[in-house]
């Protein structure tokens, strides 16, 4: 489904459905709680990044309850992303299909029938103030429901069907805001608003270490690609498209060509690899039309999984993205990230890894895509990222790459 359509249906839908549940759950018994969390579903969505930044949550609610089983639901183009971050066995992933309205009612349907048979005791819900993740948590049966609140802020509408409302805190990191909820189950529910604790989190993600064979085939579909690539010859990654989810992140593809330009013309021996999928060529085309270098690499569509990805950005010296997915996961590699942000902000989302340095101009309207608009901004013109100039990501790049390969303009 396309996302207006989702928020479309999670509005009109969803909040007469929260409506109603949350006057049965007035009406209904109190369930008795577990002592301890036993089975467990952790409900994430959407965003495949927000699965490495929920990965300390993950840590933190196994240290804490070491017995308890965690099972995630996700949408199924995330799954192979979960897989790599190893949180939980692969049977303990749950997939709800977004690929139309009746896939996903029937996978939500499966997934909350296995909920019952299972037992689910206790939900994390880390999506922000989605009432479809809120319905979902509150039909599996689960008596302990965690999730995010705005308490008497006005909007967001997603009824009372938490057992644990967590505010939601916009200064800290989501990473946080995750453990605030593993913390929370811990908490006597009454002492609104939850949790009144600071949170200590380790926030470390540990490094994917792929097979040397799994580089050794990388590597060899490269100078397929890149004929004249030669094994030495340090690589420069860039993944420009942003998707069509939130196309405003996006970094202009002409700050692009200047960058890929001004690198070249400062350095003789580097190779610039363009990736993204297939759905990025309209975008990136552009770039490949202005710099007519064969050290300039279309790689789009070669990736065939996040683990290609992420093997690639081993290779690489650098790695370059505006904020989406691909900079998560070279959080999971040793080699240095540059993110740009710009409708959305460091502060809360910037990637885990220590290997991941962030650009935000910090504009007096920046961010305007929130928790708050469900992600819905007016911006037809995003001087938050058009004013990251590609000189200061040039010297960024120069910095990192040393100076034994420059030369004189």
């Amino acid at each position: 489904m396309r996302v207006e359509t989702m928020r479309m249906l999670d509005r009109w839908i969803g909040s007469p459905v929260c409506r109603c549940l949350s006057l049965v759950h007035r009406l209904a018994p109190v369930r008795r709680r577990p002592s301890q969390p036993r089975e467990v579903l952790i409900i994430l969505l959407s965003e495949m990044g927000s699965l490495a930044l929920a990965a300390p949550s993950v840590r933190l609610l196994r240290e804490r309850y070491p017995d308890a089983r965690v099972r995630f639901l996700i949408f199924k183009r995330n799954h192979s992303f979960l897989t790599l971050l190893h949180l939980v066995d692969e049977d303990a992933i749950w997939e709800i299909d977004d690929s139309s309205l009746g896939g996903f009612v029937r996978s939500a349907l499966a997934c909350l029938g296995r909920a019952r048979r299972e037992g689910i005791d206790t939900v994390l819900d880390f999506e922000l103030f989605s009432r479809a993740s809120a319905i979902l948590s509150y039909l599996t049966g689960a008596p302990v429901r965690c999730g995010f609140s705005a308490y008497r802020a006005e909007g967001l509408y997603r009824g009372g069907l938490e057992t644990h409302p967590v505010f939601y805190n916009t200064h800290h990191h989501i990473s946080l805001n995750f453990a605030a909820q593993v913390e929370a189950l811990r908490r006597d529910p009454r002492q609104l608003p939850l949790p009144k604790v600071a949170i200590e989190l380790d926030t470390r993600l540990p490094k994917h270490r792929p097979a040397p064979e799994a580089l050794d085939a990388m590597a060899e579909r490269l100078r397929r690609q890149g004929p004249t690539l030669k094994a030495e010859t340090p690589l420069v990654v860039l993944s420009p498209f942003s998707g069509n989810l939130l196309s405003i992140r996006a970094w202009p593809i002409a700050h692009y060509i200047t960058f890929v330009r001004h690198l070249f013309e400062a350095i003789d021996d580097v190779a610039v690899v363009v990736i993204g999928l297939e759905e990025a060529r309209a975008y990136c085309a552009p770039l490949f039309r202005a710099v007519d270098d064969p050290r300039l690499i279309d790689f789009i569509g070669h990736t065939h999984d996040i683990a290609d990805v992420v093997h690639l950005i081993h290779l690489a010296r650098l790695f370059i993205s505006a904020d989406s997915g691909p900079p998560h996961f070279a959080s999971l590699t040793p080699t240095p990230t540059l993110t740009l942000f710009g409708p959305e902000c460091p502060r809360l989302y910037a990637p885990l890894g220590d290997n991941v340095e962030t650009v935000f101009l910090d504009l007096a309207c920046s961010p305007c895509v929130t928790a708050f608009n469900h992600r819905d901004t007016p911006c037809q013109d995003n001087q938050c990222m058009k004013g990251i100039d590609p000189e200061r990501v040039t010297r960024w790049a120069l910095d990192r790459l040393g100076e034994a390969g420059a030369r004189s303009r």
